[in-house]
């Protein structure tokens, strides 16, 4: 599966819902690492692709898991200053502060 994998960051870097939507229903992670230690959410919230984002939340993606550099997602945001993904991201930890 780790073509798979590899397809799906691709998709998630350039915004591709709809490949993004056909690989998570042929096996792709949502929370599954890369080589780098970064699981798709960090990807896209390093892109700063609110939509992508929103459809990583919607397919079960965790806001509160650390890479393998100890970043969460929210940081990657804001080291980008993606403004818009750090509020989505914002409003999705306060809907669900139960992960905290």
């Amino acid at each position: 599966m780790k073509d798979i994998h590899s397809l799906f960051i691709y998709a998630i870097k350039e915004g591709q819902h709809i490949v993004m939507l056909w690989l998570l229903e042929h096996g792709a992670g949502v929370n599954q690492a890369d080589s780098n230690g970064m699981m798709p959410i960090h990807h896209a919230a390093l892109g700063g692709n609110a939509q992508t984002i929103q459809l990583l939340l919607q397919h079960g993606a965790r806001v509160d898991q650390a890479g393998s550099n100890g970043r969460m997602p929210i940081h990657y945001a804001a080291f980008e200053g993606n403004v818009q993904a750090i509020q989505l991201l914002l409003i999705f930890i306060f809907l669900h502060s139960s992960l905290f």
